[in-house]
């Protein structure tokens, strides 16, 4: 609208330059012309390595004007002309030719969701930690713990809430996470499995919960309701009753070292499997 307000230098009150004072319509203004560019493509329409170009050559020219743009910082708010020069203005320049490299080398997948949402997939390789923790239990390495007594207070309630957190966004027992916890907080090898087996019951009710509730993005095959398949559960659950018995006489009748090396296999297998899926999904 043309109105402009003063930008005064704080070390000594003098008026540095004026600058354009924006009011709703202004803002209003930029948002539209911000959403035209996007829209007729003058940026966004431009091959990967073009964009890579314009912003690395805008880098380049802040690196060559370095002195002036923190100058112009020191004296626009008054922080130490050291500050300006050393961090911020190289920092800024630094922060643009970092996002140029990463237009052509940061990619992966855009889900479908409706034109007002954006929602990317990222993959990670969550089979480390388990392959690390995996190793650690088969050899003979009980004497390596984080703590020589299982945390109570906010120390143990953090631990808890992230392997049930954990353990029902990836569809896993509480056990995979939690025998490792306890293990290596001080916890007996036996003692961890048979708590890790209540542990799992507290977990999977509340995340079934969940995902009987959930709204699932694509069409899932018939009888399921939420994200939970019945011809899944009438074939798994039964068989699950049936062993879980025998599978805890098993681990109880097992020396310490054995009983630790059956479960570092098992969670060598899960990393194996955690690692191979996103390897291949890459």
């Amino acid at each position: 609208n043309g109105a402009t307000f003063d930008c005064i230098n704080p070390a000594n009150g003098k008026l540095l330059t004026r600058v354009a004072a924006c009011d709703d319509a202004d803002a209003e203004l930029a948002v539209q012309a911000a959403r035209d560019a996007f829209n007729d493509k003058r940026w966004s329409g431009l091959p990967p390595k073009q964009r890579k170009l314009i912003m690395q050559r805008f880098a380049e020219l802040m690196r060559l004007n370095l002195v002036e743009l923190a100058l112009l910082e020191s004296l626009d708010m008054g922080k130490p002309i050291g500050d300006a020069m050393g961090y911020d203005a190289p920092a800024a320049a630094n922060c643009i030719a970092w996002n140029a490299e990463a237009i052509d080398k940061i990619y992966d997948q855009v889900a479908p969701v409706e034109e007002s949402a954006l929602a990317l997939v990222t993959r990670e390789a969550l089979g480390v930690v388990a392959a690390i923790v995996a190793l650690k239990m088969f050899l003979p390495l009980d004497h390596l713990r984080l703590a020589h007594a299982v945390p109570h207070g906010i120390g143990g309630n953090t631990i808890a809430a992230t392997i049930g957190g954990l353990s029902a966004m990836m569809g896993i027992g509480g056990g995979t996470l939690s025998v490792p916890a306890m293990t290596l907080t001080g916890g007996p090898i036996h003692q961890a499995v048979g708590t890790a087996a209540f542990f799992g019951l507290l977990i999977a009710l509340p995340g079934t919960v969940g995902y009987l509730l959930a709204t699932p993005a694509t069409a899932l095959p018939p009888l399921t309701i939420g994200l939970v398949s019945l011809i899944a559960l009438a074939i798994v659950a039964p068989c699950t009753m049936l062993t879980a018995p025998f599978g805890a006489r098993l681990a109880h009748s097992l020396p310490r070292r054995r009983l630790s090396q059956a479960f570092g296999v098992f969670l060598g297998l899960v990393a194996a499997r955690m690692l191979y899926r996103a390897w291949t999904s890459l």
